[in-house]
């Protein structure tokens, strides 16, 4: 397999391949089905945590001051940005990659992995209907 950039959206692929490999080097430590949804969310996640910190040092952000702009705790921003997707709170990771403007890359990334991002968007609101 050829290396790929963190930013990359995986196919499907590519994320079996890299589970499976984790899995293997892992083997010993793990029990089975919970830790693998674990890996895989790791391993779907990080393209999301990669494009979100690429994007926030190209424009010379700070995990502070954007926190501050956002009005959220700065563990909330380090959680995404750290691949802690288990951690994620819906509505922070929404409203962060509006102010990155990250959204059409994002609604890719959802389209490639739409159970996690179903589970990352269960508690986020509705988007509101124009009247």
């Amino acid at each position: 397999m050829t290396a790929r950039r963190a930013t990359a959206i995986l196919a499907e692929d590519e994320v079996r391949a890299i589970v499976a490999r984790m899995r293997g080097a892992l083997a010993a430590d793990l029990p089975a089905a919970a830790e693998t949804a674990a890996i895989e969310a790791i391993v779907r996640f990080g393209a999301v945590a990669a494009k979100c910190q690429e994007r926030r040092e190209e424009r010379g952000g700070t995990i502070r001051g954007i926190a501050g702009l956002l009005k959220v705790p700065q563990r909330s921003l380090k959680n995404i940005e750290e691949n802690r997707a288990e951690a994620v709170s819906p509505d922070v990771l929404a409203r962060y990659v509006a102010l990155l403007e990250l959204e059409e890359w994002y609604r890719r990334w959802e389209l490639a992995n739409p159970r996690l991002a179903a589970r990352l968007a269960a508690s986020r609101p509705a988007p509101r209907r124009p009247r």
